[in-house]
């Protein structure tokens, strides 16, 4: 076992031991194997999907939820939310530095956009205020040298030896549409289509007479761009992954589903306050959210009151149910199937594997000053102090933190730094034994963003590491004292369990406008269901998560349709 493995056993071991005390609406289990329910719906994972379902499930007409189809008929509907870690929110994990209090950083989810609608009614219902981020960009740092954002369009200053149709391209597109215009060129029919209509096109669209789904992303655009013409495009696009050989019909959406001029909104006072206000919801209206519970099976068993569920618990604990909400990444959801039959998706493979995990990485630097104004130069917006910059580093980008205006040459700032795939694991081999994540549960702070933070430090050599490759992005000598180190620092890897990725793509060969539905619920005729982000044909945003579990909740429980 190595040391990342122990350390991950060693937090599992802490996590599974932690024992709370059942609360409100479900019976303290007990040892016999027939008994009634101890609640109508179990859901296991606390982050939005999850929380979603539950608030919603507690405050529909009870006498109208279905099971299999048979309606309850019950006065009051008993739902529990258990949550494998003491930490509620899932993959949204907003952090503060005490160090600089009152600016909210997000090792997490951040975004959402206005034409993702349910998140837009979600948030909008919540009462939550947003704010406008600034996704401009300043410069690249590419092959050694700094490349201003208004040198895009001139095919003369990257350092990459392009084709002449991809000269041309980036000339009246810049070089940042590299990979949208190989696309619209391979199929012609999406040339100024966004959305639904795109998406449409896309799923009956073929390439050489192959079904597009059936393509790999990059197979598929090799053809039409030069190995430099891929890696630029790759390079400025900000992550690898959008490079992948995943799905060809899912990465294209990414890739072109952005309006040019399109906001993205994040959340004021952080991400995470989407399922924390979610919980406060949910257990107003009577539901029950358990921490500290890591499901490890579950079996069919014989009630007084019909076939339910029992759930086996890390820590011991049964608990019958008489249906499943699994909200969980399919990291954790896979060893749980191992006993149960799924069925394939013909020679694509077993449902399940329908999608891969995309490692992401997140730093946030705290600095005593914003030293790397004076090097931003004009950016896309004309700010001078925000917005994103990008490298071919493992760094890959570096965001001007800002929360509101620019801060004074005198006071602190932050910057994030922002990658994915392989260049994780040059991260990851700078942790040098020191246990980068700590027990939430056991950080004595009383503010949960103050706590996010303290539990997720980084190691000394891995955050040594990430200041000289900042310095040496905005052209600095490492070496030369004149700028001062980072006063503060949190990091996450996305990796680590249980989620093994902060966001899934979907493999080729599976049409995922076609599986989400069968893949909700996994199990002919049993009520268990799964929901998120992972399933959803809106993977890599919340608003997958929320599609997916409207999907359990609308078809399957009978729930009106809140989208």
């Amino acid at each position: 076992m190595n040391r990342r493995s122990f350390a991950q056993s060693l937090l599992g071991s802490v996590a599974a031991s932690i024992v709370v005390p059942q609360r409100g609406n479900c019976a303290e289990p007990d040892a016999r194997h027939e008994r009634t329910f101890d609640c109508d719906v179990a859901i296991v994972g606390g982050g939005v999907s999850g929380l979603y379902a539950g608030w919603r499930l507690m405050n529909a007409d009870p006498r109208q939820i279905r099971i299999l189809g048979n309606t309850l008929g019950q006065s009051r509907l008993r739902v529990t939310v258990f949550e494998g870690s003491c930490r509620i929110g899932g993959r949204l994990l907003s952090t503060a530095s005490p160090r600089f209090p009152g600016v909210t950083c997000e090792l997490g989810g951040m975004r959402f956009m206005p034409t993702q609608l349910r998140m837009s009614k979600l948030v909008s219902y919540l009462g939550l205020s947003t704010i406008t981020m600034n996704t401009s960009f300043s410069f690249a740092f590419l092959r050694g040298r700094r490349i201003a954002f208004s040198d895009f369009t001139n095919p003369d200053a990257l350092p990459y030896q392009l084709s002449g149709e991809e000269r041309e391209w980036v000339k009246e597109f810049g070089a940042t549409s590299l990979m949208d215009c190989a696309v619209r060129d391979l199929v012609p029919a999406t040339r100024g289509l966004h959305g639904k209509q795109l998406y449409e096109c896309l799923q009956s669209a073929q390439v050489s007479d192959v079904p597009l789904f059936q393509w790999g992303f990059w197979n598929l655009v090799a053809s039409r761009l030069s190995s430099e013409g891929f890696n630029l495009s790759r390079t400025l696009s900000g992550f690898d992954a959008l490079g992948e050989n995943a799905n060809a019909v899912d990465l294209i959406m990414q890739a072109l589903d952005v309006i040019p001029g399109t906001p993205f909104y994040s959340i004021k006072d952080g991400f995470e306050q989407i399922p924390w206000t979610l919980q406060t919801k949910f257990e107003a209206s009577g539901g029950n959210v358990v921490p500290g519970e890591w499901l490890t099976r579950f079996d069919w068993i014989q009630t007084p009151s019909g076939r339910g569920i029992r759930l086996t618990f890390r820590s011991g604990r049964n608990v019958v149910c008489r249906a499943l909400v699994l909200a969980m990444p399919p990291r954790a959801l896979r060893p749980l199937f191992m006993r149960w039959p799924i069925p394939n998706n013909g020679e694509a493979g077993p449902l399940l594997d329908a999608v891969q995990s995309i490692p992401l990485f997140k730093m946030f630097l705290l600095y005593p000053r914003p030293w790397w104004n004076k090097f931003l130069g004009a950016t896309s917006s004309g700010t001078t102090c925000a917005g994103r910059s990008y490298s071919d580093m493992p760094i890959r980008q570096c965001w001007y933190w800002n929360s509101a205006g620019c801060p004074s040459a005198d006071s602190p700032a932050m910057i994030m730094a922002y990658c994915d795939m392989s260049n994780i694991n040059f991260w990851e081999g700078l942790r040098f034994g020191e246990a980068p994540l700590s027990d939430p549960c056991n950080v004595a702070s009383d503010d949960r963003l103050d706590r996010n933070w303290s539990s997720h430090p980084v190691p000394k050599g891995m955050l040594a590491e990430m200041h000289r490759q900042i310095l040496i992005l905005h052209g600095v000598d490492p070496n030369n004292d004149e700028y001062p180190k980072p006063i503060d620092a949190a990091y996450k890897d996305w990796r680590d369990e249980p989620f093994g990725g902060a966001v899934h793509f979907w493999n080729r060969g599976f049409a995922s406008w076609k599986l989400k539905n069968r893949i909700v619920n996994p199990i002919q005729d049993a009520p268990v269901y799964i929901c998120g982000e992972a399933y959803s044909t809106n993977s890599t945003w919340v608003e997958g998560a929320l599609e997916t579990a409207e999907i359990a909740l609308v078809d399957h429980f009978g729930v009106e349709r809140f989208f």
